[in-house]
Order: C-alpha cells, then structure tokens, then sequence
C-alpha cells in the first residue's frame, strides 16, 4: 500500500510546502537571535505551532490510511495549540510582563492541554478521513463541537487583546501592534475556513 499519494505535485500542496520551508526559516532565524525575553520565547511557540499545522496539513492531503487519519489528529491539535501562543505574545507585548497569577496561568493553560489530549482520542473529534469526489475530508466525532467552540473562543480573545493593545500605546508600538493585530486577524480567518469549515 502507497503512503504517500500520486498527486503531490498540485498548487495546494506546493503552497503548503511553500509555507512550511518559510516558516522553518523564521523559526531557525528566531532561535538563533540571543534574545531571552518573554515575547521572543511566545512568539517562536506561536511561529512554530503554525509549522506544525502546516506539516501536518501537508501530510494529511498526501498520505492515505492510519497516516491519513492520525495527520488530521495532529492537524487539530497543533491548531489548538496557536491561538495560546497568540495570547501570550499579546499579553507580554511590548513589556515583557505577564500580569497572570500561577493559578490563572494555570487555569489558562488547563483547557487547550485537555482540548489536545482529546483531539488524539480516537474516534472523539477525528471520527475517520474520507473523499468527496476528487477531495479528501474529515469525518468528525462528538467532540468536535467543543473543539471548534475552544478555537473560536481563544482566537475571539487573542484577538480582543491585540484591540485593547493597539488602543492603549502610542508610536512605534501601536503600529507594530497595528500590523501584528492586521496579520493575526487574517491568520484566524483562514484558520477558522481551513480548519472548521471547508473540511
């Protein structure tokens, strides 16, 4: 049995794979900068988690099988996973600081951990893969409803923050806030059609 399909070389998948070599890069350039703080460290778990996606996006559509099945695992839980880092990354630009208590860091953290070791349950929110004509779907499982409820919710807040950021500094910083907020907001849309809808 094949693993990986016949038809790797479409636009969609030379995209993908595009992005995954762009963000591999990013992530490489990011690391490499000696720089300790907070915001770097939040904003290369951010980076890094759409790497994952992407990765897993790819082996999704070009392998078939267990394979198949277990890529659009990880499809999710990789997803669930950016919208926490995006959270991050507002809350401690461009001071560094955390204002979280233990309790409410850990709070914030518990759900997206139970949401991840959930997506990997089999049969819960992946049910199985299947076609639709000449394209590859999802079929999904009772806990999908609260998977999408969870990336609606981060992202709504994720994006919320960056509202509350941009309205609260001045100069330089607003308007890199300004482009961050712009690119986060294009980042959940398309994650919210790729992910949620158009499987």
């Amino acid at each position: 049995m094949n693993i990986i399909q016949n038809n790797f070389f479409t636009i969609e998948n030379i995209s993908l794979a595009s992005t995954i070599m762009a963000n591999f890069i990013l992530i490489i350039v990011i690391g490499l900068r000696n720089n300790k703080s907070r915001n770097n460290k939040f904003f290369l778990g951010f980076i890094s988690s759409i790497f994952a996606w992407t990765i897993s996006t790819l082996a999704f559509l070009v392998t078939s099988g267990n394979w198949a099945y277990f890529s659009a695992q990880m499809f999710y839980v990789s997803g669930c996973i950016i919208p926490v880092f995006i959270i991050l990354f507002a809350e401690t630009f461009p001071r560094q600081e955390l204002h979280y208590s233990k309790l409410k860091l850990w709070l914030f953290l518990t759900f997206p951990t139970i949401i991840c070791i959930s997506a990997l349950i089999p049969g819960w929110v992946v049910k199985g893969t299947g076609m639709d004509g000449l394209y590859k779907t999802i079929i999904y499982g009772p806990g999908y409803g609260i998977l999408f409820g969870y990336i609606a919710i981060y992202f709504t807040i994720a994006l919320a923050l960056m509202f509350k950021k941009y309205i609260q500094l001045k100069g330089i910083e607003k308007k890199q806030v300004e482009i961050i907020g712009i690119s986060v907001y294009f980042a959940t849309f398309s994650a919210l059609c790729v992910s949620l809808v158009m499987p």
